[in-house]
C-alpha cells in the first residue's frame, strides 16, 4: 500500500506591502489582521514574536481562504522533529503576539480566525490539540481560553472554552471531510484583567508522532493545524465573525503549464510550448469577505528582475464586487518574452488588486497582491518548492517497489545530476540506500530500465529539508523522454518530499509487482533533473549500475552441524537453496552459528541479499 506522509516549508506566492513589513513598533494598535499571505516562510516580526517554530506554508492547507496559513506541527522552524516529540502528546509549537495597545475596560472585544486539522498534509491525531492562551500583563502570566481537537473516526471538530465569561462551554462541528474544511473559531476577551494595553495571545498546539519500527521513513512531521484570518478587534458583537476585507484567494494563474522551471539554454522552446489558445493570458481570484459592496481596481504587472526589459503594466479597470462574492479575472497580455533569452532568466509576475486607501484599513492590504516568479537556471522541475507530505511505499511489495516521473526534454542535453528534497525523519542514520534509476518511456508507461546508480542517502540534518544534489557517475544524454525515480532495497519508506499543489502536474507511476501503476494524486515529485553539457546514450548494464559485491564467507565448509555466515555489511536475508533451485530455508542470521544438522548431505547455495540491493550466491558442500 502506499503511505503519504505529510511535511515541510518554503514560500511562494504572496506580497505584502513594504510599509507594513517594515512597522516594528512594540505596541500594535487595532485592528490586530494577518493572513499570513506575505513572502516569507516565518510569521511577520511586525505582529509576531520572532521566536517561534511555528511556520508560513502554502502548500499543505487545502483550499485556504487566504493563500497563506500559520501552521503548528510536530516539527521545529528547521523542519526537524522537536528534541520532545514522542507518540504521546506534547507541547510543540508556538506563535505568541507582541504586545496590542487595548484600553482599560474596552467593550466588546473578539479574536477570530479559521482553523484546519491537517488539510493536505498529515491530521492531529485524537490526544492532539489546538490552543489559544491570553496574556494578563499584571501577573506575567498566560491563561488558555480556548482549544480544539479533531476526531476524524467521527467526523467532526470540537471547540473547548475556558476563562471566557458568559460564554458557551463547547462547540461540536461536523463535516463531511473535516480534515479539508476550515472551521472558524470566535472567542471574546471578557475576563477584565486581559483587556488593557499590554495584552498578547498565542496559538500553540500538542503534538504526537507516528513511529513504526518496520519502517523507519514513518516516523516524520505530523499532527498539523493551519490558522488563516487571524482578526482581533473591538466594537464586535457574537455573531461579527465576519473579516471586512477583498483577498486574493488562489495563486496567480499564467500561460506555463508544463514545468515549473526549466535549464535557461531551453527558455525559447519553453516559450513556444507555453499555452496560448485562445491568447496568452493571466488570471487571479479574490474574494470580497465583507458586508460591505467594493471598488476594486485590478491590474498585472510583469517585471524583468534581469533589468533587459522594461516592466509591463496591463491594467484591468475598476469594478465593484459584492458582498460574499468571489469572482475570477483573466487578462490577455503580451510580452517579448523572446528578448530574455540568455544566461539567466527571472522574471517576477503579479496581479494586484487596489480597494480604498483609509489608513485604518491598512491591515487588510497584505492580501492584495498574489505574485509568482518564472526562473531558468540549470535544472528542469515540475514543484514549486514547498512541500506538502512525504511520499514512499510501504506494506506487500515495498521491499522490492519503484517510483517513476515521466519528463521530456524540451530541447536536446545531457542529465548532469538529480536534486532530490528529502524530508527530514525521526532517525536519519536509519534511512536506507535505494536505487536511483532511468527508465524508457514506453508509450506514457515506464519500459525497459536502462541506467541504474546505487544512492546512499543524506543522513545529516544539514542535508535534508532541502534540495540535496546527486551526481550521475556517467551524465546521460537527455534527447526522448525518460521516467526518472528509484527503485527500493527495502520495506522502508524513504520519504521523499511531494507537491500537492503545483500546477505543472506531473505523470507518476508506481509498481510492487510487474506491473506499473499510475498514481491517483495530483503534484509532482520534488525530483529535478540538472542538465547541461553532453553525456552517452544510457544502456544497461554499465560499470555505474554494478556496485562492488561486498567481501563475505561461509564456514566450515564443507560443513556437517552448522554454519556462519561472515560479513561486515548489513544484510536483509539469507536463504538456503538446493542445486536445483528450491528454496530450503530462509532468514538465516549473519555473524553468528546456525544448525543444519537436519540437511541432507548435499550440495546447497548460500545466497545473501543486502540491504543495498546486491546479491551474492556461495557454494556450500553439507557432509
Amino acid at each position: 500500500m502506499k503511505y503519504s506522509l505529510r511535511n515541510t516549508l518554503v514560500a511562494l506566492v504572496l506580497l505584502s506591502p513594504l510599509g507594513l513589513l517594515a512597522q516594528s513598533a512594540p505596541n500594535i494598535t487595532l485592528p490586530f489582521f494577518d493572513d499570513f499571505s506575505y513572502p516569507a516562510s516565518v510569521p511577520s516580526s511586525s505582529y509576531w514574536e520572532k521566536k517561534t517554530d511555528a511556520v508560513v506554508t502554502r502548500a499543505r492547507a487545502h483550499k485556504a481562504p487566504t493563500v497563506g496559513v500559520l501552521t503548528l506541527d510536530a516539527a521545529a522552524a528547521n523542519g526537524l522533529l522537536h528534541k520532545n516529540a514522542t507518540t504521546a502528546a506534547f507541547q510543540a509549537d508556538i506563535a505568541a503576539s507582541l504586545p496590542i495597545v487595548v484600553e482599560a475596560g474596552q467593550d466588546s472585544l473578539y479574536l477570530s480566525f479559521q482553523f484546519q486539522p491537517g488539510g493536505d498534509a498529515e491530521a492531529p491525531a485524537r490526544g492532539d490539540s489546538l490552543l489559544v492562551d491570553f496574556y494578563d500583563p499584571d501577573l506575567a502570566q498566560w491563561v488558555n481560553v480556548w482549544g480544539a481537537i479533531y476526531l476524524a473516526q467521527r467526523g467532526r471538530v470540537e471547540q473547548f472554552f475556558r476563562n471566557t465569561p458568559r460564554w458557551v462551554k463547547s462547540i461540536v462541528q461536523k463535516h463531511e471531510t473535516p480534515q479539508r474544511h476550515f472551521f472558524k473559531a470566535h472567542i471574546p476577551v471578557r475576563d477584565r484583567r486581559f483587556v488593557k494595553t499590554g495584552f498578547r495571545f498565542r496559538f500553540r498546539n500538542l503534538a504526537s508522532i507516528i513511529h513504526d519500527n518496520t519502517a523507519p521513513g514513518r516516523t516524520a512531521n505530523s499532527s498539523q493545524w493551519h490558522v488563516d484570518l487571524v482578526y482581533l478587534n473591538a466594537h464586535r458583537t457574537l455573531n461579527d465573525t465576519i473579516v471586512p476585507d477583498v483577498a486574493c484567494t488562489e495563486p496567480l494563474q499564467t500561460a506555463f503549464t508544463e514545468y515549473s522551471a526549466v535549464p535557461y539554454d531551453s527558455f525559447y522552446e519553453y516559450v513556444q510550448n507555453r499555452n496560448t489558445d485562445p491568447a496568452e493570458t493571466l488570471g487571479m481570484q479574490y474574494e470580497n469577505m465583507g458586508r460591505n459592496t467594493n471598488n476594486v481596481r485590478r491590474f498585472f504587472t510583469i517585471e524583468d528582475l534581469t533589468k533587459k526589459v522594461t516592466e509591463q503594466f496591463y491594467n484591468g479597470g475598476n469594478v465593484n464586487i459584492t458582498p460574499f462574492k468571489s469572482e475570477s479575472y483573466q487578462r490577455t497580455v503580451s510580452f517579448p518574452w523572446s528578448e530574455l533569452a540568455g544566461s539567466e532568466v527571472n522574471v517576477r509576475i503579479r496581479g494586484i488588486l487596489q480597494t480604498d486607501k483609509n489608513p485604518k484599513n491598512a491591515p487588510f492590504r497584505w492580501n492584495d497582491t498574489v505574485q509568482t516568479f518564472l526562473r531558468c537556471t540549470d535544472e528542469y522541475a515540475y514543484d514549486n518548492g514547498e512541500p506538502t507530505s512525504g511520499y514512499g511505499i510501504v506494506g506487500v511489495g515495498a521491499e522490492r517497489a519503484a517510483v517513476a516521473m515521466r519528463f521530456r526534454p524540451l530541447k536536446p542535453t545531457a542529465i548532469k545530476a538529480v536534486r532530490i528534497w528529502f524530508n527530514p525523519i525521526g532517525d536519519l542514520k536509519s534511512r536506507k540506500r535505494f536505487r536511483l534509476c532511468f527508465w524508457q518511456d514506453a508509450n506514457g508507461v515506464p519500459g525497459n530500465k536502462v541506467y541504474e546508480q546505487l544512492v546512499t542517502p543524506p543522513r545529516e540534518e544539514s542535508e535534508v529539508g532541502r534540495f540535496y544534489e546527486i551526481a550521475l557517475t556517467t551524465p546521460i544524454t537527455f534527447k526522448n523522454a525518460y521516467f526518472v525515480g528509484w527503485e527500493q532495497l527495502s520495506a522502508d519508506m524513504i520519504n521523499i518530499a511531494y507537491d500537492a499543489h503545483t500546477p505543472f502536474k506531473a505523470t507518476i507511476y508506481s509498481r510492487t509487482s510487474a506491473q506499473w501503476q499510475k498514481s491517483k494524486v495530483d503534484g509532482a515529485l520534488m525530483f529535478r533533473l540538472v542538465c547541461g553539457g553532453e553525456g552517452k546514450d544510457p544502456e544497461l548494464p554499465t560499470s555505474a549500475c554494478m556496485p562492488a559485491i561486498p567481501e563475505s564467507e561461509v564456514f566450515p565448509n564443507p560443513a556437517q552441524d552448522q554454519i556462519y555466515v561472515k560479513t561486515a555489511e548489513e544484510v536483509a536475508n539469507i536463504a538456503l537453496y538446493s542445486v536445483q533451485g528450491v528454496l530450503v530455508r530462509e532468514g538465516l542470521p549473519s555473524n553468528t552459528y546456525v544448525g543444519i544438522a537436519e540437511l541432507p548431505r548435499g550440495i546447497y547455495l548460500v545466497r545473501i541479499t543486502y540491504r543495498n540491493g546486491i546479491q551474492d550466491t556461495k557454494k556450500l558442500i553439507v557432509r
